[in-house]
């Protein structure tokens, strides 16, 4: 009797300290990509502003196609976290915390 409370006290403080874990990269990842969210706006704010400022199309290209590219790049990873993570919040809510 008392191993078994033994086990389940392990078990119970190694999904805590999973759970925290997890928690901390949500927290790390969720930061960064607004960051990079913010990052992304600045450089469309940029592009407007040189726009105001009578910059050419052609001048600009450059820095579009790359603002697109950012813009693309954080999407897609926003979205492949995400399904990580809510994955991940459904395995820990599912009876074995």
């Amino acid at each position: 009797m008392a191993a078994q409370i033994q086990r389940r006290a392990r078990a119970q403080s190694a999904a805590s300290e999973l759970k925290a874990r997890v928690e901390t990269i949500q927290d790390r990842t969720k930061a960064l990509m607004l960051r990079a969210e913010d990052t992304v706006i600045a450089l469309i704010m940029e592009i407007q502003q040189a726009q105001e400022k009578g910059k050419s199309a052609n001048e600009l290209k450059a820095a579009q196609e790359l603002q697109r590219k950012a813009q693309w790049r954080g999407e897609a990873i926003f979205l492949k976290l995400k399904d990580r993570f809510g994955k991940k919040r459904l395995a820990m809510t599912s009876g074995y915390n």
